[in-house]
């Protein structure tokens, strides 16, 4: 099975790194039950989205796997988005899954990522919402597979639910 790596969204205070580490653990654990055999939980320590990036590229450069595919929530989204436009990405990630992404908000950096293809290269892309994300502004024209879930925001990557259809996409 492909390596998914496991993005996490922002900490509205960054948490000491052991916390950090637990969600991740957390998360990775429940990938396994769902029947995922090799997720990566990525730790990120800052809540800054370009940082966040470069952190991917960094540990999916340290994987012994051609490609990879991403599950990201929130924030972790943009990180995984900037990612793939503009770190080459691309070329390593076969599948992108969006938990709650915000792709038109929050951040100035969305901006020049939804210039131009706001999808880029062959990847394919999923976006998993809920109500906290409407009105829900999909990536690009068509260039993603949407799915409504009625979990909020903060726990979705928690979900039975989510986590079961994230699962259904990276089984197809």
């Amino acid at each position: 099975m492909i390596p998914v790596l496991l993005l996490h969204g922002l900490f509205l205070t960054v948490p000491p790194p052991g916390e950090v580490g637990q969600y991740a653990a957390q998360w990775e654990q429940l990938m396994r039950e769902h029947g995922h055999d090799n997720p990566v939980g990525v730790t990120f320590l800052t809540n800054d989205p370009i940082i966040h990036a470069w952190t991917t590229m960094y540990k999916v450069s340290s994987l012994q796997a051609l490609e990879v595919n991403i599950v990201a929530h929130s924030l972790g989204v943009i990180a995984a988005r900037y990612y793939l436009k503009y770190l080459n990405g691309r070329f390593r990630v076969r599948k992108l899954v969006s938990i709650c992404g915000t792709h038109d908000g929050l951040f100035a950096s969305l901006y020049s990522l939804n210039a131009g293809d706001d999808t880029p290269g062959d990847v394919e892309y999923y976006d998993i919402y809920g109500p906290d994300e409407l009105p829900f502004q999909p990536l690009g024209d068509g260039g993603s597979t949407e799915h409504f879930i009625d979990v909020p925001h903060i726990s979705a990557p928690f979900d039975d639910r989510v986590l079961a259809k994230v699962m259904e996409f990276l089984l197809e």
